[in-house]
């Protein structure tokens, strides 16, 4: 399955959860850190976050629409199969990513995993679940 299928499924699903206050964005960015200059001001545009200020690009998040700010709820990114090192990235990244918006719930989506592996468990301290896309075709 490709991506671009996973994304109208959890458009129909945000949609139906979160009526029309659920946004998705493929290929978000969200912060990282946020940091003051000299003068106690803010170096980005909260508005904008852009990769390469202070932002990673994630791909997909699902927004909700608060006041007209939209408020990231839940990110997922997409892999094939994963291995150590893609859990220890991700991990770290959700972990950045939480301490900007600690309501944030994110996860990675497999799909080519037979089974989640014990790895997962070991590497694993800011992803809040890995779910493998085979499921979702059952």
């Amino acid at each position: 399955m490709e991506e671009s299928h996973f994304v109208s499924i959890f458009e129909s699903v945000a949609s139906e959860v979160m009526g029309n206050k659920a946004l998705i964005g493929r290929k978000t960015n969200l912060f990282y850190q946020l940091t003051l200059n000299r003068k106690l001001e803010l170096d980005v545009n909260t508005a904008a976050p852009a990769r390469g200020t202070s932002a990673f690009q994630t791909d997909i998040c699902i927004f909700e629409l608060l006041k007209g700010i939209k408020f990231p709820r839940v990110v997922i990114e997409f892999k094939m199969g994963i291995s150590s090192h893609d859990i220890l990235t991700y991990s770290t990244k959700a972990g950045k990513h939480k301490k900007i918006y600690p309501c944030l719930r994110y996860g990675l989506l497999a799909s080519e995993l037979d089974y989640i592996p014990n790895r997962f468990f070991i590497h694993n301290e800011n992803l809040g679940f890995l779910h493998r896309s085979q499921e979702l075709q059952e």
